[in-house]
Order: C-alpha cells, then sequence, then structure tokens
C-alpha cells in the first residue's frame, strides 16, 4: 500500500507529476491506465559496506544488499482522477 496518493486530474498533469518523481529520484515500479506506483529506493552507505567487507569477508556485504534492496524510503501512488 501506499504512503502517499497524489490526484490529478488531467492525463496531461498526470504525466508531468510521474515525470515531477521520476526527476527527483523515483523508479516507476507498476503502472496501468490510470494509476502509477513510484518507489523512492534507499540509500546504501559506502562506509557500511567497507566495514561489512572488512570484518566479513563480504558475506556481510550480501546480506546488507538483500536486507536494503527491498526498503523503499518513499512510496507514492498517482491516480488519475479525470471522472470524479
Amino acid at each position: 500500500m501506499a504512503q502517499r496518493i497524489r490526484r490529478t486530474y488531467n492525463q496531461k498533469e498526470f504525466e508531468t507529476t510521474i515525470d515531477d518523481y521520476i526527476t527527483q529520484g523515483f523508479k516507476v515500479k507498476s503502472r496501468g491506465e490510470n494509476t502509477a506506483r513510484l518507489v523512492k529506493p534507499s540509500s546504501q552507505s559506502a562506509i557500511v559496506h567497507v566495514a561489512l567487507f572488512l570484518f566479513t569477508a563480504g558475506v556481510g556485504n550480501i546480506i546488507y544488499y538483500l536486507y536494503k534492496h527491498n526498503k523503499y524510503e518513499d512510496d507514492v501512488l498517482v491516480k488519475l482522477a479525470e471522472n470524479q
């Protein structure tokens, strides 16, 4: 479920809103005719990767990557509500 919902009222506003979120670093997770779900991946710290590599011979890096890979900082659902 999306943390936020952004409603748009015409097709041009819908496309512009999606483009604005992509410019801010969001990725399109799914897109339909009247909705688009965008997520902003959480950043991974280079310092944490270096420390894990030094102390766990790379195994910690793999675990950390898998843990952070599916985490999102932000989640937005853009809806086209031209009929409402």
